[in-house]
């Protein structure tokens, strides 16, 4: 029978860890590319009402862009502390 100690727990919970930093960075990227194509879909729609293809579907790549590296600045430039202390103030 062996009995676990802290350095057991530790050496056991470091692989949950690594996951977890994996999967919390991981959806980056498709929002990023899922916010260029939903604008990239609005300026399509826009060019098709207004007749004026390819025009606003090409401008809608900037604001697509931009709000795309807002997304990513917004989720890795805000420290995780400020994050989970926000969250622990609400509770």
């Amino acid at each position: 029978m062996k009995i676990k100690n802290e350095s057991d727990n530790k050496r056991n919970n470091k692989p949950k860890e690594e996951i977890s930093v994996y999967f919390r960075y991981s959806h980056l990227g498709l929002v990023f590319l899922i916010v260029i194509f939903m604008f990239l879909g609005i300026g399509y729609l826009l060019d098709e009402l207004f007749g004026t293809y390819p025009w606003l579907f090409a401008i809608s790549v900037f604001p697509g862009f931009a709000a795309g590296f807002y997304l990513l600045y917004k989720e890795l430039i805000i420290p995780t502390d400020t994050k989970s202390s926000k969250k622990s103030d609400k509770t």
